[in-house]
């Protein structure tokens, strides 16, 4: 999933690392819907967290405690301000509406792992230090 999304970063200086997990990790749920959320993370990171000439990191961190999977996903970028923060869920809610996004990326994301995946997300961020989404669901 991560090479596939390599062609956005090609013209970026931006990396996107996979951190190693020394244990398999099995899920028994739909791979698109956990592609669809990694998917929009990612790129809301590359629209969002870093300006036209950084050279930004995100990093994904996958792991398991008892019958529950985390993902962890983080960037170096700009952060957030608390009052966008209370509001990246939210339906037609953006930033960046002159650049053509439907606003509902985040919204999806959230809809897919609270319904789909019977699962949570939680994100925090720190204007000038980054944004850190921490999904957790059921293995099963």
């Amino acid at each position: 999933m991560i090479r596939k999304l390599k062609p956005r970063f090609k013209s970026s200086s931006h990396k996107v690392y996979l951190e190693p997990n020394p244990v398999e990790i099995k899920v028994l749920c739909s791979p698109g819907a956990i592609s669809q959320v990694i998917t929009n993370i990612i790129e809301n990171a590359l629209v969002h967290a870093f300006g036209k000439h950084e050279s930004g990191e995100v990093n994904v961190l996958l792991s398991q405690s008892g019958n529950e999977v985390s993902i962890l996903i983080s960037d170096n970028g700009k952060g957030m301000p608390s009052d966008v923060l209370e509001c990246i869920f939210n339906p037609f809610f953006t930033t960046n509406r002159d650049n053509g996004g439907s606003s509902l990326g985040m919204h999806l994301v959230y809809n897919i792992i609270s319904q789909q995946l019977n699962g949570t997300i939680n994100c925090s961020s720190i204007v000038g230090k980054g944004t850190q989404f921490i999904i957790k669901f059921p293995i099963n």
